[in-house]
């Protein structure tokens, strides 16, 4: 994976997003993006043992690390089948093709559970208690 930053042309694809930047990076492995629909701040980071995505209100927050609205998270397999000498550098190295099915597989849970919140509020909101 290159260091140079740029846009995935399959995460852009989904529509999801109305900037978006990444995955790029080595050690860590990095995302950005800013939701089209309700303007969420995205940051996705792959390193050492660990895989987080972070959904905040806006770049702000999350620049202050304030207001998170969700996380995703999973442990990173480690090799062990180490040369001697060898360093793992786990999720930091991971193939953007792997971090962009994650990204998807997380926003797209994201979005989901957002749109059946918004759902149940309605209906919730629809009763009328006489």
């Amino acid at each position: 994976m290159s260091t140079e930053k740029f846009q995935s042309s399959d995460l852009a694809a989904t529509g999801w997003f109305s900037e978006l930047t990444g995955p790029w990076g080595r050690v860590p492995v990095q995302f950005t993006a800013t939701l089209a629909e309700g303007g969420e701040f995205i940051y996705f980071r792959g390193r050492g043992s660990k895989v987080t995505l972070e959904v905040y209100p806006s770049q702000e927050d999350e620049e202050n690390e304030r207001n998170l609205i969700a996380l995703y998270s999973m442990d990173y397999p480690r090799k062990t089948d180490l040369a001697e000498g060898e360093v793992d550098f786990g999720a930091g190295v991971m193939e953007v093709s792997e971090a962009e099915a994650l990204i998807q597989e997380w926003v797209g849970t994201y979005l989901r559970h957002r749109r059946q919140a918004a759902e149940v509020s309605a209906f919730a909101d629809s009763l009328s208690f006489a």
